[in-house]
């Protein structure tokens, strides 16, 4: 296998991000919940509209792997946030999200899930913290098990090296990699 590059995305890689968000994400449980209730989660419509705007963001990194050889895009990190300024006095303590109670009982639980994943966010990396979150990290299945994930993982531990910390919170298929990856340095 030729060897992997990580660089920043661009807007054109859009489409192939999605595709491959939706194909690695097929047996990821949060995924495959937010997809049952009456307004379906589209990870692949979610991913090809996003991406233009969070490359405009100054806080958020979205990082592909490539193949050097073919120039294939192998895997991504999608959104990579860093938390915003400190706009009040550090003595104040986020207040807990607010839930909303949607009528679906899904939207009403993804509406919990992810009020649970900005309450953790806020308390591990508040405004003004000196980290990078990210969220999770795909692999295109074509590409899974050549070490595409560890050269992603690595990017991340490279920029905890340099000084900055890194906050990971991952899902069940990509716990063994960074456990193995990482050597626990994922706050």
């Amino acid at each position: 296998m030729s060897a992997i590059s990580v660089v920043p995305a661009q807007v054109e890689d859009a489409p192939v991000l999605a595709a491959i968000a939706s194909d690695s994400s097929e047996s990821d449980a949060q995924t495959e919940m937010k997809g049952y209730g009456r307004a379906p989660f589209d990870i692949s419509e979610y991913t090809r509209t996003s991406v233009p705007q969070h490359l405009k963001s100054p806080r958020i990194r979205t990082i592909k792997a490539v193949d050097e050889e073919t120039g294939a895009i192998m895997g991504e990190v999608p959104p990579a946030s860093k938390p915003p300024a400190v706009e009040n006095d550090k003595s104040e303590t986020p207040a807990p999200s607010v839930v909303e109670k949607p009528d679906d009982p899904v939207a009403r639980l993804v509406a919990l899930t992810d009020a649970d994943l900005k309450d953790w966010m806020d308390t591990v990396m508040p405004p003004g913290a000196s980290c990078l979150y990210v969220v999770t990290l795909y692999v295109a299945p074509a590409f899974q098990r050549r070490g595409v994930g560890s050269a992603l993982l690595k990017w991340g531990t490279d920029l905890a090296e340099a000084g900055d910390t890194l906050r990971g919170c991952t899902r069940r298929p990509g716990r063994g990699g960074h456990r193995q990856d990482a050597g626990g340095r994922f706050g």
